[in-house]
C-alpha cells in the first residue's frame, strides 16, 4: 500500500546555462553526473548509482528515479574520540540520496529523500516556491507565522521572524527585503477552492514556500501529481502579485543583456586594474554571494578563488570578505600575465557568469 508522507516539490531552473535547450533525460543526467562528480566516491562506490527512466501510468508525465548510498568511511565521531573510547562500536554510516525527477509540460520538478537536497542545489529555482505564491497570494488576508528574509538597504543581511497572531503578509514585508522562505496560514478561500482535493485540516492549515512548495500535509503520490500540475498551471497562466518592492526580472533577453553588461563590466576592471590603483576599484555593487547561502557566507572565516578546471593549483585564500571583489580581479590580472583581450578575459570568467 503506498502510504502518505509531507512532500517539499522543487523545480529545475529551465535557464541554467547547463540546462537551457536540454531534453529530459540530458537535464538528469547533467545534474547526476554533478552529484557523482563532486562526492569523491571510489570506483566501487560509483557502481551504486542508480539511474531509471520510467514512463508514468499518467498522462504528460515521464519520471526519473535516482538512488545513491554513499558509505561514510569515516565518521566524525570516531574521529573525535580517542582510540580507548568506542573501540567494539560500530560507527559506520550510509548516506542516502534520492531524487525522483517528474517532466511535466516540458519542466522538471523535483521531490527528495535522505539528502537528495544536495544533488539538485545547483540547478534548482531558488525562489520557485514564492513564485507559486505569489499567484496566489492575498497579502492584506494572509497571515504569516514565520518568515526569513534577506535585507538589501539596510545592515541586517538575512532575518527569520516567528509572529504570535494576525500578522498579515502586507503588514510584515518591509519595502527593503525581500522573503526567501514564508510559512503562511491558507486561507478559506484556498482551501475550499483550489487545495479543495488535498482535504486539508479545517482549523489551520499551513502552507510553507521557499525554493520549494510545501502543504503541510501528508500527501500520496497521486496527490503529487495532481498538486505538480496546479503548480505548473499557476506559473504558466496566472500573473503574480507583488510581494515587496523588489521585483523578480522573468524576461530571459533582458536577463542575458543584464548579464552581458556585468561580464563587460568585470572585463573593464581587470584591464584597468593595477597595484597602483587597486583601492580605487571598489564595486560595492556587485554581490558575490548567493542569495541561498547568505549565512554561510557570513559566518566563512575564509574564502577560496580559484580558478576554473585548476584543481586548487592556483588557490587564493581571502580571510576578509570586503576584499573578495577586488582580490578576485586582481587574481585574474595576475595570471593574464599582460594579455588583456576581452576573449582571454571572458575565459577566466564562471561559465554562468
Amino acid at each position: 500500500m503506498n502510504q502518505k508522507f509531507h512532500i517539499k516539490v522543487f523545480k529545475l531552473k529551465e535557464t541554467h546555462f547547463a540546462l537551457r535547450g536540454k531534453s529530459f533525460e540530458e537535464k538528469v543526467q547533467i545534474v547526476t553526473e554533478n552529484h557523482r562528480k563532486h562526492i569523491y566516491a571510489s570506483g566501487n562506490e560509483l557502481e551504486t548509482f542508480n539511474i531509471q527512466f520510467e514512463e508514468g501510468e499518467v498522462d504528460n508525465f515521464r519520471f526519473a528515479s535516482y538512488c545513491y548510498n554513499q558509505p561514510v568511511e569515516k565518521h566524525h565521531w570516531r574521529l573525535f574520540l580517542p582510540d580507548y573510547i568506542g573501540q567494539d562500536q560500530n560507527f559506520s554510516i550510509i548516506k542516502f540520496s534520492y531524487v525522483l525527477f517528474v517532466n511535466y509540460n516540458n519542466s522538471v520538478y523535483c521531490v527528495i529523500g535522505g539528502s537528495g537536497r544536495s544533488v539538485i542545489g545547483t540547478f534548482i529555482n531558488p525562489s520557485f516556491g514564492i513564485d507559486v505564491y505569489s499567484r496566489i497570494a492575498s497579502p492584506t488576508e494572509d497571515l504569516v507565522i514565520e518568515i526569513k528574509s534577506r535585507s538589501i538597504a539596510n545592515n541586517v543581511s538575512l532575518q527569520t521572524t516567528t509572529y504570535n497572531f494576525n500578522q498579515t503578509v502586507a503588514d510584515t514585508i518591509e519595502f527593503s527585503e525581500i522573503p526567501s522562505v514564508m510559512k503562511i496560514v491558507i486561507r478559506e478561500e484556498l482551501k475550499n477552492g483550489l487545495f479543495a482535493n488535498f482535504d486539508l485540516d479545517l482549523n489551520q492549515a499551513i502552507l510553507e514556500i521557499g525554493s520549494y512548495f510545501c502543504l503541510r500535509k501528508v500527501i500520496s503520490f497521486d496527490d503529487l501529481l495532481e498538486l505538480i500540475e496546479l503548480l505548473d498551471n499557476l506559473i504558466e497562466n496566472v500573473e503574480p502579485v507583488d510581494l515587496s518592492f523588489f521585483k523578480k526580472i522573468e524576461n530571459e533577453e533582458l536577463i542575458e543583456e543584464l548579464d552581458n553588461k556585468l561580464i563587460d563590466s568585470i572585463i573593464e576592471d581587470v584591464k584597468q586594474f593595477s597595484y597602483q590603483n587597486l583601492q580605487r576599484v571598489d564595486r560595492r555593487d556587485i554581490d558575490i554571494v548567493h542569495p541561498t547561502k547568505l549565512e554561510k557566507f557570513y559566518e566563512c572565516d575564509k574564502f577560496v578563488i580559484r580558478f576554473k578546471n585548476s584543481r586548487g593549483s592556483s588557490d587564493k585564500v581571502i580571510t576578509k570578505r570586503n576584499n573578495l571583489y577586488v582580490s578576485s580581479i586582481e587574481h585574474i590580472f595576475s595570471r593574464l600575465e599582460g594579455d588583456f583581450n576581452d576573449f582571454n578575459i571572458r575565459n577566466e570568467l564562471p561559465p554562468n557568469c
